[in-house]
């Protein structure tokens, strides 16, 4: 991504030099990669379908667009359109593919998969998308096959960040940790040294919600060692707030504003929910409630956090019933981030808002629900020992 943002940069000073087509999928890549004023690069493309409406990869590039702020059914529409336009453009079914996932529609999902992979057009992303299906089947030869395909390629170190994040979804944090550990090694020499950035980040968040957050100040400060940029800066500052580092959270979120003063996933998405971290770790839960306010509208996009930290905060307040609209929100939408540890986390955050609410039932079931997730989670993850001497005193 930052490479693509420079190269966006460059075009851009040069695009009157072009056709006037040129020059509108030009500004788009500014806005995409550059900028990431997601509201005018909506904008431009909508315009560039009017204007051009037989490039399908406009259509492509909206939708995508649209599955950043978790506008899905809209995403769906429009990769539909582009496949129409060009059966043989391998984005746009990756593009359809992800907006199918996030919308729980897996069925749907597989099927325009596989009618990609029947006329030999394959990527990476793919085979993402059914690692990610077959986790949430429980379906464990599924999964095995979409780590094989990906074994012994240039972007093997995606199987690895996949094995991460389904060892930590179980509470299995030290497998969690071996997995991310070598998806970072592999990752990290040559033009991908971001995405072992986001890996090492990414754990740093894991591992704050789990409550180890010795390990989460170290992956944290690997990853941004690695590459201070669009990726590692947001999840590092996230996980800082959560271990309750406020003083270097806030300084991340000055050099986010300044770097990217118009991207949207970071003014209206990341920001919020950091801030929103802060004050939690304060005590402010109604403080943090205020300040997740902007996310609302994009929050589909946003892998749960918004609604988990919004539902841990209600439990703070002791509003039961409104804390179990947030955890249920994360439940009810598994795709949105099916990977995501706060998934299973939420049966926790659930049981403890039905129990304030007076659904003694609900509240066991939840709390049950929890226990199975992790029935082979590392005994030691602080998070499930609070959780086991919590449910032991009831």
């Amino acid at each position: 991504p930052g490479l693509a943002a420079e190269y966006a940069e460059k075009g851009y000073k040069l695009k009157d030099r072009v056709s006037e087509y040129e020059k509108m999928r030009i500004t788009n890549f500014y806005y995409g990669f550059a900028t990431g004023d997601l509201s005018k690069r909506i904008d431009l493309l909508r315009l560039l379908k009017i204007t051009y409406p037989r490039d399908g990869a406009g259509w492509n590039d909206l939708a995508v667009t649209y599955s950043q702020i978790g506008q899905f059914d809209q995403a769906v529409a429009e990769a539909r359109e582009s496949i129409l336009i060009n059966p043989n453009f391998g984005p746009a079914y990756r593009a359809l593919g992800y907006a199918f996932l996030h919308l729980n529609h897996f069925a749907e999902a597989k099927d325009i998969l596989a009618q990609a992979l029947q006329q030999k057009i394959d990527t990476t992303d793919f085979h993402y998308i059914l690692f990610q299906i077959a986790f949430s089947d429980g379906d464990l030869p599924a999964m095995q096959e979409q780590i094989e395909w990906v074994s012994g390629k240039p972007d093997e170190y995606a199987a690895s960040d996949w094995q991460t994040g389904a060892a930590a979804f179980a509470g299995r944090w030290r497998k969690s940790q071996e997995s991310a550990s070598r998806a970072i090694d592999l990752a990290s020499p040559g033009d991908t040294k971001e995405i072992a950035a986001r890996y090492a980040t990414e754990q740093s968040m894991r591992g704050a919600i789990f409550g180890d957050y010795r390990r989460a100040r170290v992956d944290a400060a690997q990853g941004l060692k690695l590459i201070r940029g669009r990726a590692s800066l947001p999840r590092a500052a996230l996980a800082l707030a959560l271990c309750g580092e406020a003083n270097q959270a806030k300084s991340l979120i000055d050099e986010l504003m300044k770097l990217y003063p118009e991207d949207t996933v970071i003014n209206s998405i990341w920001i919020p929910s950091i801030r929103a971290a802060i004050e939690l770790q304060r005590g402010n839960a109604a403080l943090a409630i205020e300040q997740l306010q902007p996310v609302s509208r994009y929050e589909g996009a946003a892998e749960f956090w918004p609604q988990y930290l919004r539902g841990v905060s209600y439990v703070k307040l002791r509003r039961g019933a409104e804390a179990a609209a947030e955890f249920q929100k994360i439940l009810d939408h598994r795709g949105q981030a099916a990977l995501s540890p706060l998934y299973p986390l939420a049966y926790l955050g659930l049981a403890r808002a039905e129990d304030l609410a007076g659904d003694t039932a609900k509240s066991i079931k939840a709390r049950d629900d929890f226990f199975s997730a992790w029935k082979d989670a590392d005994p030691d993850v602080p998070i499930l020992i609070d959780a086991k001497k919590e449910f032991e005193k009831r």
